[in-house]
């Protein structure tokens, strides 16, 4: 959803189908979808070139997940979504998923903890907050994460580009 319906906009669908693609994004722990979109496509306007969010040219620790921790100012933040997301910017859904990120995380954290709790025990409890907030966040960030690093490193391109991407079949996976 992040990448075809709101980044690339190759299929539309009714507003209460794009903001629970929208929610069930911010639950996989992809960002705020303004944020994301607007980095991939200043990612695709740049794509290994300076100003690249995420190229492996600054190395694949930078690319993998690197750029994803540096703090930007409120005005940097701003101006990307300004520049690169403004359509996304006029639906209200959507700037509010984008206020309320880490909310529906620690949301889904206690609701898990409460099926398990109230369901069967506190061992239970825990573990349901653990595999289904830390585990799964860990595993799908790291496999969305090699997009921008291994297949920008390794595998083999059915034609020549400017920038470094590349097919990687364990990627795909």
């Amino acid at each position: 959803g992040y990448h075809r319906l709101f980044s690339h906009a190759s299929f539309n669908t009714f507003r209460p189908v794009r903001w629970l693609i929208a929610l069930m994004g911010v639950l996989a722990g992809q960002g705020p979808v303004i944020q994301w979109v607007a980095v991939h496509r200043k990612h695709h306007a740049m794509s290994d070139r300076e100003g690249d969010p995420h190229s492996p040219r600054h190395g694949f620790w930078w690319s993998h997940i690197q750029w994803f921790l540096p703090r930007l100012s409120r005005d940097t933040v701003q101006s990307l979504h300004k520049r690169y997301a403004p359509d996304l910017l006029r639906d209200p859904v959507l700037r509010f998923f984008e206020k309320t990120f880490l909310l529906w995380h620690w949301a889904l954290g206690f609701g898990l903890f409460a099926v398990g709790y109230f369901c069967w025990d506190v061992r239970t409890a825990w573990s349901l907050v653990v595999y289904g907030i830390f585990v799964r966040l860990v595993m799908g960030l790291h496999s969305t994460w090699f997009v921008n690093s291994a297949t920008h490193v390794w595998g083999y391109r059915n034609y020549e580009t400017h920038d470094d991407s590349r097919n990687l079949w364990w990627v795909a996976l």
